[in-house]
């Protein structure tokens, strides 16, 4: 019993201390690139998540970008047309984003100064 007290007061925690709630999540497959100096290829992926923040009210779009499983970029996306930083390895890298549809929204990755993937969601 007492377990069972100490697991609920812990989700209860872990939700209160949360920034929002997960509303949608997209995810994109790997891709493989390799670039300029390095002899194995990198492998890029990410995922959009769409958080509800206070009640419902606003929604963020959080965007995550990892190469070899590590995360390089993690941002709020402000608006449909927006990029983003971050590092992997001592390298910059940034992703510049941009809405293609109603729907979809597409991701260019750069490692360096080297464009690499078109992430899309």
């Amino acid at each position: 019993m007492k377990k069972y007290l100490i697991f609920l007061v812990s989700l209860f925690i872990i939700g209160c201390a949360s920034k929002g709630h997960l509303v949608e999540r997209k995810v994109t497959p790997e891709q493989y690139y390799r670039i300029w100096g390095l002899s194995k290829a990198l492998v890029i992926s990410g995922s959009l998540d769409k958080m509800a923040i206070e009640n419902g009210k606003r929604h963020e779009r959080v965007l995550k970008v990892y190469i070899n499983n590590e995360v390089a970029i993690n941002g709020i996306l402000e608006k449909d047309d927006d990029e983003l930083r971050g590092r992997w390895n001592n390298k910059k890298v940034s992703a510049s984003c941009y809405r293609s549809s109603a729907k979809n929204m597409r991701c260019l990755v750069y490692v360096g100064n080297e464009r690499t993937v078109t992430l899309s969601f």
